[in-house]
């Protein structure tokens, strides 16, 4: 059984929008997610730059990570998430006190924070859970994995997950 679950990215979230069918001229793109329309299994995205209102399923979605850090140099850096390339997979981001340099990194280079909105994907063993949306409590440094929760109905889970079974 596929693990449909109740977290959901709240109206008002900044995203990115990737893999669209119709309406290519939005790929890529910022908008607001304005609600779930459980009957597609998709969420309503209002596009900043032209005003589209557009259906994405959670797959094409990449949020905008609000409290984020980075593994640079040895140290950890706090940063801002500016951008997703979906052509080598990598996030741009704005180091704090670098005066607006950008970089590329992998996922696996970024710390996320508690509280921050995660996708499950690429599971072998608990292929339900795939596609579900998690919220990260933390991270366990002795297990490298983050803990996610999970939530469908009066049903809670949670779940230990390495950094490349989560995106944004």
């Amino acid at each position: 059984e596929i693990w449909h679950n109740d977290f959901r990215l709240p109206a008002g979230t900044l995203v990115r929008v990737y893999g669209l069918v119709r309406l290519r001229r939005n790929e890529g793109k910022l908008g607001k997610i304005e609600g779930y329309e459980d009957r597609r299994g998709c969420y309503i995205v209002k596009m900043i730059s032209n005003e589209d209102r557009i259906y994405v399923p959670p797959s094409g979605i990449r949020h905008m990570l609000k409290s984020v850090q980075i593994r640079e140099d040895g140290q950890v850096k706090r940063c801002r998430v500016t951008g997703y390339n979906s052509s080598d997979g990598k996030y741009k981001v704005i180091i704090k006190g670098t005066r607006g340099r950008e970089r590329h990194c992998l996922w696996s280079d970024l710390i996320l924070s508690p509280g921050e909105y995660v996708t499950i994907t690429g599971l072998t063993k608990q292929t339900e859970y795939n596609g579900a949306t998690g919220k990260v409590k933390r991270w366990s440094q002795e297990e490298g994995r983050y803990v996610i929760a999970l939530r469908r109905g009066y049903t809670k889970a949670i779940i230990r997950l390495k950094p490349a079974n989560l995106q944004a």
